[in-house]
């Protein structure tokens, strides 16, 4: 099983890797304009602010700037859905002269046109955590929903009884970053599992309850659940642990009172991105690309490996996860 990067890796990986986030077809200069302070400042706009996965992140993309000398100015919507206010605030940030913008989009398709915007006025656009394949980009840098949905795919091969009914409760219908999530668990499945059910709860935890419910009433024999973000995940158990039923429910992002769950046998697992680690190494690579005198022709993805986080290793996650929690308050 794959281990969590540390954060002195992240930094040799920066190191080795910001080249792959140089991509020719993008036009902007290696002589980015700077802020009064002689610092670039970056944008760095996160899918929401309401969960501790994107407080880790937001805490991620601080210390990466304080690492390598930059100043970051971070937002984020109130919810996942909320698109159109994502939008304006990129555009709010383009606006004010930032150098560089990183951005977790909500909806890929949606937020291609404001990417050519910024491209236009030579702001250099990082995708980080979601890849939208917007062609303009800088690169890539996060886990790969598609790979996270795999780790998951993969702890069920190996803890379920072969035959066994799966359901999914996914974020909003249409959004890529769930659909990836979906799509790596159930291509990874043993053929002999029957995925019974496929339903979005919008990443709302209340409103996973209400979900699972119906799912039980309709498939009362399903041993698992797969959810793509942890505030789901916790919302099914609470329907699960209602019924006093054993089903494996695993969901994904690694936040810390997920992980709590997993110590006291709530939930069978997370998958963890570590989005800490996916915004520190994002700021201190675009900072590198920014110096490159002579960036050269790469790979356009940097990967932080995603991990299923179970009974057997979640000590180390909780801690690390506590330390995180502190620091950004």
């Amino acid at each position: 099983m794959k281990k969590k990067l540390s954060l002195a890796l992240i930094t040799i990986l920066s190191t080795m890797m910001f080249s792959a986030c140089s991509n020719p077809s993008s036009n902007t200069s290696s002589n980015a304009s700077q802020s009064k302070s002689g610092k670039h400042t970056f944008g760095v706009i996160c899918q929401a602010l309401n969960s501790e996965y994107w407080k880790g992140f937001a805490q991620g993309a601080r210390d990466g700037a304080a690492e390598v000398g930059v100043e970051v100015v971070i937002n984020g919507p109130n919810a996942e859905t909320m698109v159109t206010e994502q939008i304006a605030m990129i555009e709010d940030m383009m606006t004010n002269g930032v150098d560089a913008l990183l951005v977790a989009a909500n909806q890929p398709d949606s937020i291609k046109p404001t990417f050519d915007k910024a491209k236009q006025t030579g702001i250099p656009v990082m995708e980080v955590d979601v890849e939208c394949g917007w062609t303009g980009r800088v690169c890539y840098v996060g886990a790969g929903n598609y790979n996270g949905g795999k780790a998951a795919g993969e702890w069920y091969n190996t803890h379920l009884e072969k035959g066994s009914k799966i359901a999914i409760i996914r974020g909003a219908l249409g959004d890529p970053t769930h659909d990836l999530r979906v799509n790596g668990c159930t291509d990874t499945l043993d053929k002999s599992f029957q995925v019974v059910a496929n339903q979005p709860a919008n990443s709302e935890r209340e409103k996973a309850v209400g979900v699972m419910e119906n799912i039980l009433t309709a498939n009362p024999d399903i041993k698992a659940v797969f959810c793509t973000n942890d505030e789901m995940a916790l919302g099914a158990l609470k329907a699960i642990q209602a019924q006093k039923l054993d089903i494996k429910c695993i969901g994904f992002d690694g936040n810390l009172d997920a992980l709590e769950s997993v110590k006291e046998n709530g939930l069978a697992a997370t998958v963890s991105c570590v989005g800490y680690d996916i915004a520190k190494l994002a700021v201190i690579t675009m900072e590198k690309h920014l110096n490159a005198s002579e960036p050269k022709k790469s790979e356009e993805q940097v990967f932080v490996p995603p991990t299923a986080v179970d009974i057997t290793n979640v000590d180390i996650f909780i801690k690390a996860a506590e330390d995180l929690k502190a620091k950004a308050k």
